[in-house]
């Protein structure tokens, strides 16, 4: 059976959040649409590794949120459409950067003991963290808040 959004609506029917619907739907290569959503979003994440991170992040003249995840963890598929989204939203204003913690040892320097866990750096320093499933909403208010 091919999967693609189609096959989803029961998912949709249920009412699941639209992250989760558009995780699954990314895990699979879907590129549809659900009415009311939208699957395609032009992210402007940009992955970093150790031998980047000091660079595209510490020494970066804007605010920079990293998102800390591992290829594994469930959670971080769902949330990943959402930081993917904001990304585009805030684009200019802040960096949006993932490091995937299976590659390297800088989350280790971060205490970085859940995933995801999205810091925001300011001027090379940690202006704000938070640790697991975060919606859009969550997200948005995670960031303005440690803007402020």
């Amino acid at each position: 059976m091919k999967l693609n959004l189609k096959t989803l609506g029961l998912a949709a029917a249920l009412s699941l959040p639209t992250g989760f619907i558009l995780g699954y739907a990314q895990i699979f290569g879907c590129s549809n649409s659900i009415k009311g959503t939208r699957a395609t979003v032009v992210s402007k994440v940009v992955s970093v590794n150790d031998g980047s991170f000091d660079r595209e992040v510490l020494h970066y003249s804007k605010p920079v949120i990293v998102d800390f995840y591992a290829s594994w963890c469930g959670v971080c598929t769902y949330s990943k459409p959402y930081f993917e989204e904001l990304s585009s939203e805030y684009s200019g204003r802040m960096k949006f950067v993932e490091y995937d913690c299976e590659s390297g040892i800088v989350d280790e320097a971060y205490n970085v003991d859940g995933y995801p866990t999205y810091i925001i750096f300011r001027n090379g320093s940690e202006v704000g963290r938070q640790s697991g499933f975060s919606d859009k909403e969550g997200l948005e208010n995670f960031i303005e808040d440690a803007l402020k």
